[in-house]
């Protein structure tokens, strides 16, 4: 097991690299290699925790969320995350759910504003199934909520760049 703090994570892979693993995880999302239950959500009092597990075919992860409002008072984060990366081989395994979880796409759709058949998932764009006309002069919008799959692909990259760059504390279990 190797455990990489936020200054490990930097030196280990650059916007750009994050942004290739998010395109990939949208490529596998388009061919839907993977499995992602929904989140589950956990609330105590006005606290609550997310855990957001994927699987793919090699690896699979689940992130824990932790949100506390109240901490915006206190000066400290609202939002904490950590991500649980495990190869698949030796342990076990943006999304439609936007339409349900977005107040940014439920009241335009509640209103007739903006219909069902125009909300297509960013991946089938990413894989060239969905077509855009880029003449056409359009507004086109992307909404994410996050997913598992984006944070498990992001995930494997570090950890394989970690283990070639030999970073990461070890942690023998």
């Amino acid at each position: 097991m190797i455990y990489l703090n936020a200054n490990d994570i930097v030196k280990i892979l650059s916007l750009r690299e994050i942004i290739d693993a998010i395109e990939k995880a949208l490529l596998i999302m388009s061919t839907r290699q993977f499995f992602m239950p929904e989140r589950f959500h956990i609330a105590q009092d006005n606290n609550t925790l997310l855990l957001m597990p994927c699987f793919t075919e090699k690896y699979f992860g689940t992130k824990l969320v932790s949100v506390f409002p109240d901490n915006v008072e206190k000066d400290k984060p609202v939002i904490y995350g950590n991500m649980m990366l495990n190869l698949a081989d030796t342990v076990f395994v943006d999304t439609m759910v936007a339409k349900k979880e977005s107040g940014d796409l439920v009241k335009p759709m509640k209103e007739g504003w903006i219909k069902d058949d125009q909300i297509v998932e960013i991946a089938d764009l990413v894989a060239g199934k969905i077509a855009v006309d880029k003449n056409k002069r359009k507004t086109q919008v992307f909404k994410s909520v996050g997913m598992g799959l984006f944070d498990l692909i992001v995930a494997q990259a570090l950890f394989e760049k970690a283990v070639k760059l030999k970073i990461g504390q070890k942690i023998i279990t």
